[in-house]
């Protein structure tokens, strides 16, 4: 018992010094981001939501034990980066854990870089996986101070993950657009190494294809390592289409109204 207190006391701490980093208060905590995101989403009128077959191919893609990115396409971005907020809502109530790295308030003005995409998932990975900074070669607050580059980073999220048997990871699509000042090759390269550098864990990453070169995709990476789906916003339409006919409903009403006031 004494050992279990000891052990989660150091655990706290840690994580307590590793919170207090600059760097750390910056940037938003997981709730923050996604809460900005859900009140943007409550906001529209309307949703275009994915068909069981596109489920069920989300489900049998998640459930496969390897690592793969899963790319998302619709025509219209709003659509994408809907689904990807329903999917870290969806996800939070299973068993399976999920970092993500979301739109925060005043994003936009922000110098955001892929170094900043690492330590949001880097610190939600440490929060998930407090055993990370006890264990026999623990994540400590000198090492995230002292990590220069990507590869120092991509290194600490492996070790922040280390005896996690499984992470779903979703990068939202403005954000990493940020962060990539827009050039989808430096995103699709970025992409590819995130599930390369996480040995010993299963990872499941979910991007919008609005951040990645799809012919790069095809011809550099392996086929077992990536999935697309297509989102069509046929519900979008359809629903729009209903809106005009009652709109025009209502106005051949109005005009039998006029017209009746006339008479």
């Amino acid at each position: 018992m004494d050992l279990s207190t000891q052990k989660g006391i150091l655990q706290q701490i840690q994580l307590t010094q590793i919170l207090d980093l600059k760097w750390s208060q910056d940037l938003p905590s997981s709730g923050e981001s996604l809460g900005y995101c859900l009140s943007i989403q409550k906001r529209k009128r309307t949703r275009t939501k994915p068909s069981d077959t596109q489920v069920t191919l989300m489900q049998t893609w998640a459930s496969a034990r390897k690592s793969s990115v899963m790319i998302i396409q619709s025509k219209s971005a709003s659509t994408t980066k809907d689904l990807l907020i329903d999917l870290v809502s969806l996800i939070r109530t299973t068993s399976h854990p999920i970092i993500w790295a979301l739109r925060f308030p005043n994003y936009s003005s922000r110098k955001i870089t892929r170094l900043d995409i690492l330590r949001i998932l880097v610190s939600q990975a440490l929060q998930i996986n407090p055993n990370a900074t006890s264990s026999s070669s623990p994540v400590t607050a000198v090492h995230l101070k002292e990590a220069v580059d990507e590869e120092d980073w991509f290194r600490l999220l492996e070790r922040a993950l280390l005896g996690v048997p499984e992470i779903n990871i979703v990068i939202d699509s403005d954000l990493f657009g940020l962060a990539t000042g827009q050039d989808r090759d430096e995103g699709t390269r970025f992409l590819q190494r995130l599930p390369e550098f996480i040995g010993g864990t299963f990872v499941k990453v979910y991007v919008s294809s609005a951040n990645v070169v799809e012919d790069s995709v095809r011809t550099r990476w392996d086929s077992g390592t990536w999935e697309k789906l297509s989102i069509n916003d046929e519900g979008v339409e359809q629903k729009s289409r209903r809106q005009q006919k009652q709109c025009a409903g209502r106005g051949k009403g109005a005009a039998r109204g006029r017209g009746g006031r006339r008479r």
